[in-house]
């Protein structure tokens, strides 16, 4: 009998799981779709998702603070409504994996001479202060980065490259794998694009470029904040980014499967979880924008509380938590520790996940502007699996959530057993 009451539970508790990684799977897919155009600030795909997350949020019966979960702000960034035409000698290069934009790139069209500057000169001071005192204005300058790995070198390129010293007409900045891309909050005086090291050499001649991107001031986004009441008044908050990189034109899209779907999907599956029970403190779940421009959001949040800094007793912020093959890691874990070591204690007795690791501080996510304003915090993030980041390739198809379910476990583990 007791084996057959164990095979029960067993089973339960495995199609309980089972469903968690469903339903995280459809948030994912859902939020990375084109049709949410990277959740950026072209063709409105921010606001898209926000729509999407506070539909997940009424079907859980989740409250708002006053008629709305929206807490609506402004932000200024770089967008790509329009496709890029990019040619090296006469052949069409593919947005996303041949070339990428940089964030705060000027407009540009027409046909340019390509000059090289490639490893032998950045490598000699003499050649490299004649070539930067050469005049460039009218060519385009294609600068090797390939294979580049001291560090001082490297700041003299990114600072030359990024202020434009040669005084090109665009800058190409060659590089190899996979090209990452940001958004900007600005534009810039010049064109620059990033550019695999596959598609252009140092015998390529004639680049050939459309590129024109809009600059949209002053719009409005959203924070996303729901909660859910607990035994007590005292506040846990869960936070996720729900923004990311927007698309160029209908040529490429920044999913964001890692960055951030999968934070948001573990938010709404906490949500979920706990419209069914009532938790032990209240839950607040914060999803904010404009992360991926300096983190603006959680900023203009601590700087616009809809209730008291102070009642939050400890705040999870959770960003890029789809994969976990060696572990998450625990940002401000060293600060800290009483936190930390509950975590590390619940996650040895119940065997979940293969390490929890401990950071000091850093203003790297959306818990720095609490932690600024006093407020107990971690960032956490999983550790090992896929390495796609700002690029093309974080797509949930790839996404593994190899310790998704584990990682479920041990915050609401960490929830029953605080005090």
């Amino acid at each position: 009998m007791k084996i057959k009451i164990f095979v029960f539970i067993f089973f339960i508790c495995s199609n309980f799981f089972a469903q968690d990684i469903q339903y995280a799977r459809k948030v994912i897919d859902s939020l990375c779709s084109k049709s949410f155009n990277g959740r950026a600030y072209v063709f409105d795909g921010d606001k898209l998702a926000a729509q999407y997350i506070e539909s997940e949020l009424k079907k859980k019966n989740i409250k708002n603070f006053g008629n709305t979960f929206f807490q609506p702000f402004t932000v200024s960034a770089n967008t790509f409504p329009k496709n890029v035409i990019v040619k090296v000698d006469g052949k069409e290069l593919i947005a996303g994996t041949e070339f990428v934009p940089f964030p705060q790139t000027a407009k540009c069209t027409g046909k340019f001479n390509i000059e090289y500057l490639d490893k032998q000169i950045i490598n000699d001071k003499y050649l490299f202060r004649k070539f930067l005192n050469s005049k460039h204005s009218k060519n385009v300058v294609a600068i090797d980065t390939v294979g580049i790995s001291d560090k001082e070198l490297r700041k003299l390129i990114e600072y030359s490259t990024n202020f434009n010293l040669f005084n090109a007409k665009a800058i190409l900045s060659i590089d190899s794998g996979h090209l990452r891309i940001g958004i900007s909050s600005s534009q810039a005086w010049f064109p620059s694009l990033r550019i695999s090291s596959e598609a252009i050499s140092n015998n390529s001649k004639i680049l050939e470029i459309k590129l024109l991107p809009k600059f949209v001031k002053d719009y409005q986004t959203q924070n996303i904040i729901g909660y859910i009441e607990g035994e007590s008044d005292s506040v846990i908050v869960f936070s996720a980014h729900y923004d990311h990189l927007g698309a160029i034109g209908n040529q490429a899209y920044f999913y964001g499967a890692n960055d951030n779907a999968s934070g948001v999907s573990m938010l709404l599956d906490l949500a979920r979880h706990y419209s069914q029970q009532k938790p032990k403190y209240t839950i607040v779940f914060m999803f904010f924008s404009a992360e991926e421009i300096g983190l603006l959001g959680s900023k203009y949040y601590t700087e616009n509380p809809l209730f008291p800094l102070s009642k939050i007793k400890f705040l999870f912020n959770l960003d890029m938590v789809g994969t976990g093959d060696e572990g998450i890691c625990l940002v401000n874990g060293k600060v800290f520790e009483k936190e930390a070591n509950l975590l590390i204690e619940i996650n040895k007795e119940k065997e979940l996940l293969p390490d929890v690791s401990q950071r000091g501080k850093a203003s790297n996510s959306d818990h720095h502007f609490f932690f600024e304003n006093a407020v107990r915090c971690f960032f956490i993030y999983a550790r090992g699996g896929i390495g796609e980041y700002h690029n093309v390739f974080d797509k949930p198809e790839t996404l593994p959530l190899t310790e998704y379910e584990d990682f479920f476990r041990l915050l609401t583990n960490f929830i029953e057993r605080y005090e």
